[in-house]
């Protein structure tokens, strides 16, 4: 002791350095004190960060967004109760569509695929059920043919038998007319048989024409013979040649009044296929259900002047055109 000099450490200099840093080796003191000189993260964060910007105030919610509210927080089964003023009950009605019959492709297996060879044979047996039903209904008014009804042409020798048998077949006439000529006899004056297919033509065009135009008439009842006769050729020889159409109604009666049968009326028919020819292209009676006539349509030809100013016509329209 007495060799160490005063002011000197015996551990050496490495002491002295340590007494120079000022060291705190006491472990409460030293935790401590580490801990204080720490700086704390919040306190780092509070002096770096800026300052938040103040939150908005938030505006208040109107009557529908908070009526809307309270439905959504309603129980269903209280909102259906109350939709009948309390008398339903609080159960929900059960939902349609949760109990609808499984469709087609629901019922069908998804594993298994469609086999091409049945549906081709599907496909095919439907087609022949549909021609078999078009047939049958085809066919449903025929009757079989036996063995003595068959069915052969009719050549020449056999055309007078075929137009006995069709009524609407035209009897040949060699009056100039492009219809029949009637009976002149007792029987056929007062009754006649139903009208031919030209006849009836005739009558069919007498009447589309009698629809919107003007059309010849005259009566000849209660004229003398030749009176009537006279008149007759006036009347059409003028209609002839007016731009009219060419349909008079020629009234002669039905001689009815007369003692010895009807005396008009066949001198009419005469006339029209005699002396008339020159004007007259056809003509048809107005036929009675009983079968009698009291008045004849006769269609007249076309006038040679109608000729002549038709086809003037037609070159003014196709000097026009060009």
């Amino acid at each position: 002791m007495s060799n160490k000099k005063r002011g000197k450490s015996g551990l050496g200099p490495l002491a002295d350095q340590l007494k120079k840093l000022d060291l705190d080796l006491k472990p409460g003191r030293s935790s401590g004190a580490s801990k204080d000189r720490t700086p704390k993260p919040s306190e780092k964060s509070a002096s770096k960060a800026p300052e938040a910007p103040p939150e908005p105030e938030q505006e208040p919610l109107s009557d529908e967004e908070l009526f809307e509210m309270a439905v959504e927080k309603l129980d269903p089964s209280r909102i259906f109760q109350g939709k009948y003023q309390g008398q339903a009950s609080a159960e929900l009605p059960p939902d349609p569509l949760a109990s609808s019959a499984p469709s087609r492709s629901e019922r069908a297996p998804q594993n298994e695929d469609p086999d091409p060879q049945a549906e081709e044979e599907a496909r095919q047996h439907v087609f022949e059920a549909r021609d078999a039903a078009l047939f049958m209904r085809a066919v449903a008014g025929a009757k079989p043919l036996e063995r003595d009804e068959r069915v052969r042409p009719q050549h020449g020798k056999n055309r007078e038998l075929r137009r006995a048998n069709d009524p609407d077949e035209e009897p040949e006439h060699n009056n100039g007319l492009i219809t029949p000529s009637l009976p002149r006899d007792d029987e056929g004056l007062s009754h006649i048989p139903p009208l031919t297919r030209s006849q009836r033509a005739l009558i069919k065009r007498y009447q589309q024409v009698a629809i919107g135009q003007r059309t010849g008439q005259i009566n000849l009842r209660g004229d003398t013979l030749e009176d009537a006769l006279r008149q007759l050729e006036l009347y059409l020889h003028q209609w002839w040649k007016s731009d009219d159409p060419r349909y008079v109604r020629v009234i002669h009666g039905r001689g009815l009044r007369s003692e010895d049968g009807p005396v008009l009326k066949p001198a009419v028919l005469e006339w029209l296929e005699g002396p008339g020819l020159r004007y007259v292209r056809g003509y048809a009676p107005e036929r009675t259900p009983e079968g009698d006539y009291g008045s004849l349509i006769v269609e007249l030809i076309e006038a040679p002047e109608k000729r002549k100013k038709r086809s003037s016509r037609g070159g003014k329209r196709s000097k026009k055109r060009r």
